[in-house]
Order: structure tokens, then C-alpha cells, then sequence
């Protein structure tokens, strides 16, 4: 009899390991964010006025890397990203980044860098950003878009 209950109790514990081990994990928000930020970026590099400017909320706001302004309207965020999408080549890649989730808000900071230009003549520039983003029903949408150029460091000189 109780070998029966030990039989009983492997096999079920063996069961419960095999379905564990068969279901895909899940994506948590932070990925959900990582995709978000990635998919953004690569739209960018399309300058692709439309695609990026999909990724804010209506009620967003930004400030662009060297923009003087707050951008607290669409149309002044759909402005912005037009004028910037006039430098040939323009793209950016995440060189760090920092999410953190607080329900239906998430945060993603960091440092990117911006390249445009050709390849023979192509120019980098080093910004440091943050991102909040809004669950909306089930997308990540920006809410608050802000960029900076990285200050020089003591000394003058930046490494890049």
C-alpha cells in the first residue's frame, strides 16, 4: 500500500515537471518594453514619420536631443520628428538601457547613440534618454519622450 502512494506521488511529480518543462515562458513587461524600444529604433532608421510617431500617446510630450522647446502637442512631436528625419542616414542605437514596470507604466532609461551620414563621412553623437510608456489597452505607448546630449566629462574631451 504505500508503495502504491510512492508510486503515485513520482508519477505525479514527474508529470507536473514534464508540463512545466513544455510550456514556453512568457514574456514579462520588461520584454514587452525591450521590443517596444527596439521596434521604435528600427523604425527610426526607416524615418518613417508615421511608423515612429505611432509609438506616442496622443498626450505625450518630448524633448528632443537638441530641441530648445518642450513638444507637448502632436502635431509639435509629428513637427519634430520631420525635421529630424532631414539628416540623411539618420539611426540610433541603445547602447544601455534600464527598465523598470510599475503596472501600467514603465520606465526605460539610458544611454544611445545616434549615426548619420554616409559610411565614408558618417558622424556619431552620444545622448543619454529616458522613455515612459503608458499600457493603453495592450500596447506600450510613450508618454513622455526625453533626450540629451551627453555632457563632456571633466577635461573637454568625450570617448566614443
Amino acid at each position: 500500500m504505500q508503495t502504491s502512494v510512492i508510486n503515485r506521488l513520482v508519477a505525479a511529480i514527474a508529470l507536473a515537471v514534464a508540463v512545466a518543462l513544455s510550456v514556453p515562458a512568457l514574456a514579462g513587461p520588461e520584454d514587452d518594453i525591450a521590443a517596444v524600444t527596439e521596434e521604435w529604433a528600427k523604425a527610426y532608421a526607416e524615418h518613417n514619420v508615421e511608423k515612429v510617431f505611432a509609438f506616442y500617446s496622443k498626450d505625450a510630450m518630448m524633448w528632443g536631443t537638441n530641441g530648445l522647446t518642450l513638444r507637448t502637442t502632436p502635431a509639435e512631436i509629428r513637427q519634430f520628428l520631420e525635421d529630424t528625419f532631414k539628416i540623411p542616414n539618420l539611426r540610433v542605437t541603445f547602447d544601455s538601457k534600464s527598465i523598470r514596470v510599475f503596472g501600467n507604466v514603465a520606465v526605460v532609461a539610458g544611454n544611445y547613440t545616434f549615426d548619420a551620414g554616409s559610411t565614408d563621412r558618417e558622424q556619431s553623437s552620444l545622448a543619454r534618454y529616458s522613455f515612459t510608456f503608458l499600457k493603453d489597452g495592450d500596447r506600450w505607448l510613450i508618454i513622455e519622450h526625453h533626450s540629451s546630449p551627453m555632457p563632456l566629462p571633466r577635461g573637454g574631451t568625450r570617448r566614443t
